[in-house]
């Protein structure tokens, strides 16, 4: 399981946007795309 948190502009502060528990896929601020489950067996 992954917490996937976001730099909100707003407040300075870091904000909760998804918990990832399958594949992690992300665009910003860099791409990636991480198999979550098969990080740890």
């Amino acid at each position: 399981m992954v917490h996937v948190y976001e730099l909100d502009d707003t407040t300075g502060a870091y904000v909760p946007t998804s918990i990832e528990r399958k594949r992690l896929q992300l665009v910003d601020p860099f791409g990636i795309d991480i198999e979550v489950d098969r990080l740890v067996r």
